[in-house]
C-alpha cells in the first residue's frame, strides 16, 4: 500500500517591505520614491510610497547583496547597503528621512556708488570760460 504526502512547494524567493518617515516628525512620507538594486546583477526595481508611507517589494532572488535608495522631495536621500536576503522570509526595512537644510548665501555684486555731486573740469574747459581776464577766481 502506497500512501502519498503532500508536496510542499519550495519556495525561491523574498520579499521587502518596510516605511518611509520623515525623522523630524515622524510622519509617514507619502510619494517617497525607493530604488532597490540588486547589486551582483544591476537590476533594479522602483516604487513608490503609499498613504500610510508604506512600501514592498516581491518576488525577489535570495541572498544579495541589495541597496536601497530612499528619496522624496525636500529631504536627504537615505541609502541602506548589504542588505541580504533569505528564502520564503520578508525583511523589514525602516527608513527615516531627515529634511534637507539649504543654506542660500545673498553676496552684494553690485560696485559701489558714489552718491555726492561733484563735477570734474579740465584746464581746457576753464580756458574756454567767458571771462574778461581769462581768470576763473575773478
Amino acid at each position: 500500500m502506497l500512501i502519498a504526502a503532500p508536496a510542499a512547494a519550495q519556495v525561491t524567493t523574498s520579499a521587502i517591505r518596510g516605511t518611509v518617515t520623515s525623522v523630524d516628525d515622524g510622519l509617514p512620507l507619502v510619494g517617497a520614491e525607493v530604488v532597490l538594486l540588486h547589486m551582483r546583477s544591476g537590476n533594479e526595481k522602483t516604487v513608490l510610497t503609499n498613504d500610510s508611507g508604506n512600501f514592498a517589494f516581491t518576488g525577489l532572488r535570495i541572498g544579495g547583496p541589495y541597496q536601497a535608495t530612499t528619496q522624496a522631495l525636500g529631504f536627504v536621500t537615505a541609502v541602506d547597503k548589504d542588505i541580504f536576503l533569505t528564502a520564503g522570509r520578508t525583511r523589514d526595512l525602516r527608513v527615516g528621512l531627515r529634511l534637507a537644510e539649504e543654506v542660500i548665501n545673498i553676496v552684494d555684486q553690485m560696485a559701489p556708488r558714489n552718491l555726492s555731486a561733484k563735477t570734474v573740469v579740465s584746464a581746457s574747459s576753464i580756458t574756454e570760460l567767458p571771462s574778461i581776464a581769462r581768470d576763473p577766481r575773478t
